[in-house]
């Protein structure tokens, strides 16, 4: 066996004055179930559990949790109304030619498929619009030109879903999706919101688009009015030729 390494941590705020602490040191080498239970290091609590092994099955992950900020983008779409209605045209043709419901977490009267973009071509308009507004959000909000990355979005998922009363949806993510998008239909003034994180609680009206990161949590409570959307997922994909993803 060769020369054991070793492997540290510091753990401070970084305020001036402020001292690092250094997690004690753990060889790096092949162990067999050594485990280290729950700490406290200032304000942080997490579990330290290493099982090293010559395969990535006997590896045991952990868990770190740091509170943050992660955005909401929101815009009208009025100006692409004629798209929106294609869209709801869509759904209700797909739950003529589809209309067993998509199990999933949306717990609604009917939800397409979730390939629906490429079952019914009146989709199209309205997954080309939020791709690009959510190029245009990565740029705007998160300084990141995508294009000159070479990268480029593509709408992985679509599907529709009807929300009658009483339907609602299950605490959820989209991960592993980078963008996460919900354009509404239809949204009488007494319909459910859409909740982020237990924190965030955003009441949809016609033609309104959110956008969020895919692995935003969040769900939908029991409603009470019409509510009809397209959700979309996207996903960040290289691009060196030029032309959009499909």
């Amino acid at each position: 066996m060769g020369a054991v390494k070793a492997v540290g941590a510091r753990i401070g705020h970084g305020a001036p004055g402020t001292a690092h602490r250094r997690l004690p040191m753990q060889p790096l080498t092949w162990i067999n179930n050594c485990r280290a239970g729950p700490r406290k290091l200032g304000n942080t609590s997490f579990h330290k559990t290493i099982t090293m092994n010559h395969t990535t099955a006997a590896i045991e992950l952990g868990q770190y949790e740091v509170p943050t900020k992660l955005p909401v983008f929101h815009c009208y779409l009025g100006a692409v109304s004629e798209q929106l209605q294609l869209a709801r045209e869509a759904i209700d043709e797909l739950r003529v030619s589809h209309p067993e419901s998509t199990p999933s977490n949306v717990q609604s009267v009917y939800m397409s498929p979730w390939k629906s973009h490429q079952l019914n071509p009146k989709f199209g308009p309205l997954t080309s619009t939020v791709r690009a507004l959510a190029m245009r959000a990565s740029k705007q909000f998160l300084v990141t030109d995508m294009a000159s990355l070479n990268l480029d979005l593509m709408v992985t998922d679509c599907w529709g879903a009807i929300y009658e009363e009483s339907d609602h949806t299950k605490l959820h993510t989209h991960f592993p999706s980078d963008f996460a998008a919900v354009v509404y239909l239809e949204a009488g003034p007494n319909c459910a919101p859409i909740v982020f994180d237990n924190h965030l609680v955003i009441t949809p009206r016609p033609g309104w688009l959110i956008m969020f990161p895919g692995m935003l949590p969040h769900h939908v409570p029991e409603n009470h009015d019409s509510r009809v959307i397209v959700a979309m997922n996207l996903l960040k994909l290289p691009n060196f030729g030029g032309a959009q993803p499909s």
